[in-house]
């Protein structure tokens, strides 16, 4: 089973490292990674990508018609779990911890016709 250019898009997204960084590890130039993301690469250079994965503990799997696609990352290690949080995970900041936001005044919006007849007033009310 070969993975798609997507899985091996998703592949290097999941352990975060540049193409550049994939393509020292593969041994192959940066170009040779755009085209095996692209799916216009030859068997070695996927071959050789490929590798690079296995070895960082990426597992690629697919059904036999690819309609259901999974990549699985074993850590050598893992992750402290004081630093971990999850995407889009909202944290709560109690009201007392929360810094004093800056007080704004609210008038007219500058160039506005109120804005103009706010600033006649108070010239106006100098003279």
């Amino acid at each position: 089973m070969y993975p798609t250019p997507e899985m091996l898009r998703a592949a290097r997204a999941l352990i975060g490292i540049p193409q550049s960084e994939l393509a020292t590890k593969g041994k192959l130039s940066a170009r040779t990674i755009v085209a095996v993301e692209q799916g216009t690469a030859s068997v070695a250079a996927l071959n050789a990508i490929v590798g690079v994965y296995v070895g960082l503990g990426l597992r690629f799997e697919a059904s036999r018609d690819y309609r259901t696609t999974s990549i699985t990352w074993t850590r050598p290690e893992a992750p402290d779990p004081a630093t971990l949080r999850v995407p889009g995970e909202i944290v709560f900041t109690p009201r007392s911890e929360r810094p004093e936001a800056p007080q704004r005044e609210w008038g007219p919006r500058a160039g506005s016709k109120a804005a103009a007849e706010a600033e006649a007033t108070e010239i106006e009310g100098e003279a």
